[in-house]
């Protein structure tokens, strides 16, 4: 059984963001994954490990939390592939998975990446 949760590691200096990262456990394994995703202590819900939109940053807390949706999906199908393989592995197996399957689609994540940051910018309409 593996779990992916999202967390948050507070900044050691006050009034800056602090960063957001995978924990991925696996056979009671425990490894980090982590993000270049920023916020404020105020905009984490850490009972529900999810980003809270509001405020003047909402665009911009909005895209992170499209891309934590799209990067735990794409974390859950790697644990699912290597589930169907049959065979024995670890967390970092997981990690290294998720790295190469990035780097693979590094064009899809590059216009995911472009339209999150246009939707940011108020540049993309909704419907």
């Amino acid at each position: 059984m593996t779990s992916i949760k999202v967390k948050f590691r507070p900044s050691t200096v006050d009034g800056k963001e602090g960063g957001l990262y995978f924990q991925i456990i696996h056979n009671r394994v425990v490894r980090q994954l982590n993000t270049d995703y920023k916020v404020f202590s105020e905009e984490w819900d850490a009972e529900s490990e999810s980003v809270i939109v509001n405020g003047n940053r909402s665009n911009l807390l909005s895209g992170i939390q499209e891309r934590l949706a799209w990067d735990v999906a794409r974390l859950e199908k790697v644990v699912r592939s290597l589930e169907t393989e049959r065979r024995r592995f670890t967390a970092d197996d997981v990690i290294t998975m998720f790295h190469k399957l990035t780097k693979e689609s590094s064009l899809f994540t590059f216009m995911h990446g472009v339209i999150a940051q246009l939707k940011q910018l108020g540049k993309v309409v909704l419907t």
